[in-house]
């Protein structure tokens, strides 16, 4: 079973892994070696996330472990505070089965 929730702290070596793990897949924006964040930075991510008011990171987990990603980032100037970026990471073996 497969829950949909908030990003924690206590998530970060599971993100980091997990977007390592998918480097260089098919329409995602890291190539193999480019993701380089450490988990102080992935720890720090998480928590800016958190805490912005007009972004939100979600946590597919499945079975316990972190199965994907998804944060929704607002923009930081008030002209842009409405503009989102998106980005979605499936682990590939649970893709297609709607998370």
């Amino acid at each position: 079973m497969c829950i949909i929730r908030p990003a924690a702290v206590c998530d970060a070596l599971s993100l980091i892994t997990l977007m390592k793990a998918n480097e260089g897949e098919p329409n995602l924006m890291n190539e193999v070696g480019e993701f380089s964040l450490t988990l102080k930075e992935e720890i720090d991510w998480i928590e800016r996330m958190r805490c912005a008011p007009n972004s939100i990171h979600l946590i597919a987990e499945c079975d316990g472990r972190v199965r994907g990603t998804c944060v929704c980032q607002g923009g930081h100037r008030s002209a842009d505070r409405h503009v989102a970026r998106l980005g979605i990471v499936v682990q590939r073996e649970f893709r297609g089965r709607g998370i």
